[in-house]
């Protein structure tokens, strides 16, 4: 039996992608606050019946908590470990990983607005808040993972390191939206493996 996607679902999908794909440019562009949903449907060349046919009744905030979603993915991945490695194999395994976290969002400014959002509105604050829990879930668990791997117990909690490397990642690419040349990627990572690689191997 023929299970592939009919026509209309495929425009349907279509259409999702190329609003969502709008809305990213719109939200980077001019701000999640000042983009409007007219502003989104004429930059991926719709109308608004299609977009609330595509979205019901949603909003440009349900686009936006669709767009996190997917960086977030992208973003932070599960690290798994096959073996225990020999020190240097770590402190690489760090320095990836933070690079990793700091690389890998290139639409940083879309969390700004997200945080600014989330502090005015409680019904995005709930699922942006969310977001941001599985996020250091994962942070956590890669710390904890790296820490049996080093066999070296962490003189904190793999949860409260993990909030700090997240509040460093986030402040340092804060900074770096306002002036690149001050907090330059390689800069973040700098600070970031030096702070982990404290945490894990105890090196000052």
């Amino acid at each position: 039996m023929d299970r592939s996607p009919q026509p209309r679902e495929q425009r349907k999908a279509q259409t999702r992608e190329r609003l969502l794909s709008a809305a990213r440019k719109v939200f980077v562009e001019k701000g999640f606050a000042s983009a409007s949903v007219k502003d989104i449907v004429e930059a991926a060349g719709y109308t608004r019946g299609a977009f609330y046919s595509t979205f019901g009744t949603g909003n440009k905030s349900d686009l936006l908590l669709e767009l996190l979603r997917r960086d977030h993915e992208r973003t932070v991945t599960y690290v798994a470990f096959q073996h225990h490695g020999q020190r240097a194999d770590i402190e690489s395994l760090i320095a990836a990983y933070c690079c990793r976290l700091i690389r890998s969002s290139d639409g940083f400014s879309l969390w700004v607005d997200a945080m600014l959002h989330a502090a005015r509105e409680s019904r995005f604050r709930y699922y942006f808040n969310a977001l941001r829990l599985d996020k250091l879930e994962r942070i956590g668990t890669f710390i904890d993972a790296l820490s049996k791997q080093a066999d070296r117990p962490l003189c904190e909690a793999a949860e409260r390191v993990a909030i700090v490397v997240l509040g460093m990642c986030e402040g340092l690419q804060l900074c770096s939206l306002s002036d690149p040349h001050i907090a330059t990627d390689e800069i973040a990572c700098m600070a970031i493996t030096r702070y982990l690689s404290r945490m894990l191997l105890q090196r000052s």
